[in-house]
């Protein structure tokens, strides 16, 4: 996986704000989220670079990379449905495909993905269930 970086180089002093705060981590948040950053580098001597680095130090027990770079994650497409999807987000993936199909059990289970919400703020739940779809496929086949 290719690494993206961040880097944050601020102003000395500042006035902390929680709209500074909160703005923050909503830029932070989509940069994990969305862009798929998962390096992020901090300049020195400054408020806001440690404002930054304890904001980013927080949320990454909210999303721990690991979470996004394990097989849990991926997606089993075989080469027709890997071109369809390309960088659409799942969930809308998922609907365009349903779509197709008369058959929404036989979708989830055959492309081993959990029927819940597909939205990425509910990612933690998707792992957990994927990671338990995932769990039984391979003791079933083993």
């Amino acid at each position: 996986m290719k690494e993206k970086t961040c880097c944050f180089f601020g102003h000395r002093k500042i006035s902390e704000t929680e709209e500074l705060k909160s703005k923050l981590i909503e830029i932070i948040e989509k940069l994990i989220v969305e862009k798929q950053v998962d390096t992020f580098l901090f300049g020195s001597k400054s408020r806001f670079n440690s404002l930054c680095l304890e904001l980013v130090t927080e949320l990454k027990e909210k999303y721990p990379y690991w979470m996004y770079n394990s097989i849990v994650n991926l997606q089993m497409l075989d080469a027709n449905e890997n071109e369809s999807k390309g960088k659409i987000p799942l969930k809308n993936w998922v609907e365009n495909e349903l779509k197709k199909t008369n058959n929404r059990k036989q979708f989830f289970d055959s492309h081993l993905i959990p029927d819940i919400d597909l939205e990425q703020s509910n990612f933690d739940e998707f792992y957990q269930k994927r990671k338990e779809i995932l769990s039984k496929k391979l003791k079933d086949i083993l």
